[in-house]
């Protein structure tokens, strides 16, 4: 809390450079707020860093959420007050998870430091997406998280919270880096100062942003950079950081890379036959909105490059595409690119135990085995996905959603892919023009999406209480 209070004084400072007079006043009361609230957090739960139970464990990651979106979104209900505080809530879970899909479209255009801070607050978003991975997720395997074996030097961090701090530690410079690598590039490529920095904030934390000029880049050269640094993100982090501090880089070893190569690759050639252009452009487009969708940014080139072209095909090849996500420890939302591989090492071995009835064989994942524990892990990961995916569709349709729109909605909220919704359903009407009931909805879909399914399950078990 006291680090994102520390950040909100950038679009404070801001705001004061380029007159934003009401946003000046918003970002002053909202850091009084987050003062208040983070010091009644510290208050409370200063002596739990000694008591390790699995309750605390998924509790305060959720409790902490809660209050940081809270705080996320409340410069824009000071700044805008008459849309509410579930249109606020709604925005700074939106940013924390990275799902970039903003409620205030149409409205925050005039005011740059928003902007900034909508951009900031994600990117933040993104780099706890990996810590939380890294730590809370993998030691409690959930959805098989145990597989993924990083290789980060923890010391004695082996677990929970004080591996967390190691994590932020150990990773926060690659990924400020690579953040500054990207907004460089944008600059020598021509593009503006402000807009180079919120491109590369969004790219970096796969977020995309509705807000910021729709989520259209625009130009070729920074389409390409962007491209670039989005199948970066897509990638763990922490292979990334200890392959290039032994300056090895090669990731080819690694399932996801393969497999990611291969989607884009793949999702491209079949995106290129539908656009009837010339082949340079066809082939750049094709290439920017697979990788676009598969990490779930939902960064687009233009706003008609699918209502001149789109059809049922389009539309399933995007949900698959954001449904799959990227590497484990990525930015990205989705079922991610581990679960795959262990379906796909499932589904082999089982073919091939039908040719060879009484053979005995040792499931493994990267050379790693898996156990009868992480097949479950990853069956109700898949499970839960698909069963709170079909109830936020069927709520939002109770609540007056178009059916079509609420499985567009339920669906980008749960992979975290919020812009990616105008790729499967380009009719959709906009973010800003949900009810309170909506973005409510939402929300909760969003924070089970970053949170995990099976996480959250758990916490519906008396077992997991009694512990």
């Amino acid at each position: 809390m006291l680090t994102l209070t520390a950040i909100e004084v950038i679009p404070l400072c801001a705001s004061y450079i380029y007159g934003e007079t009401r946003a000046e006043g918003a970002f002053g009361a909202a850091i009084f707020f987050s003062l208040l609230i983070g010091g009644s957090l510290f208050l409370g739960f200063r002596t739990n860093s000694q008591i390790r139970t699995p309750a605390l464990t998924i509790g305060l990651p959720i409790l902490g959420s809660i209050s940081i979106a809270f705080v996320v979104g409340l410069p824009l209900f000071f700044v805008f007050p008459e849309r509410g505080l579930f249109a606020a809530f709604y925005e700074g879970v939106s940013m924390l998870t990275t799902n970039g899909a903003s409620a205030y479209v149409g409205s925050v255009e005039g005011y740059r430091s928003i902007i900034l801070w909508q951009a900031l607050t994600a990117w933040l978003g993104g780099f706890v997406a990996i810590a939380y991975t890294l730590s809370i997720l993998t030691a409690l395997n959930s959805g098989g998280m145990q597989l993924h074996r990083s290789s980060l030097p923890y010391g004695e961090s082996d677990a929970g919270y004080p591996r967390l701090v190691s994590i932020f530690k150990t990773l926060s410079n690659l990924y400020v880096f690579m953040t500054v690598l990207c907004c460089l590039l944008l600059l020598m490529g021509g593009t503006q100062m402000f807009d180079a920095i919120i491109i590369s904030l969004i790219t970096l934390s796969t977020s995309g942003l509705t807000s910021y000029n729709a989520g259209i880049i625009e130009g070729h050269f920074p389409q390409i950079v962007v491209i670039v640094f989005l199948i970066i993100s897509m990638m763990n982090w922490d292979f990334l950081y200890s392959r290039m501090r032994n300056s090895e880089f090669t990731l080819i070893d690694h399932f996801e890379f393969k497999s990611i190569g291969f989607i884009l690759l793949a999702s491209s050639v079949i995106l290129f036959f539908y656009f009837d252009g010339m082949f340079i452009q066809d082939v750049l487009r094709s290439i920017f909105i697979s990788v676009s969708a598969l990490s779930t940014t939902g960064l687009m080139l233009d706003e008609t490059v699918f209502r001149e072209s789109h059809n049922l095909t389009i539309s399933i090849l995007m949900i698959v595409l954001a449904g799959i996500g990227g590497a484990a420890a990525s930015t990205t939302g989705g079922l991610k690119q581990i679960r795959l591989g262990i379906l796909l090492t499932l589904a082999n071995a089982e073919l091939k135990r039908l040719a060879h009835p009484n053979s005995i064989r040792v499931f493994k994942y990267n050379n790693e085995s898996i156990q009868l524990r992480d097949m479950e892990a990853v069956w109700l990961a898949i499970g839960g996905f698909v069963l709170t995916l079909a109830f936020g569709c069927l709520v939002l349709a109770i609540f007056g959603v178009e059916f079509k729109h609420s499985v567009a909605l339920a669906f980008s909220a749960l992979t975290l892919s919020g812009p990616v919704v105008f790729m499967i359903d380009p009719s959709f009407y906009g973010f800003s023009g949900l009810q309170d009931t909506d973005y409510a909805i939402l929300s909760v879909l969003m924070l089970v999406g970053r949170i995990e399914v099976s996480v959250i399950f758990a916490l519906l078990a008396k077992a997991f209480w009694r512990s």
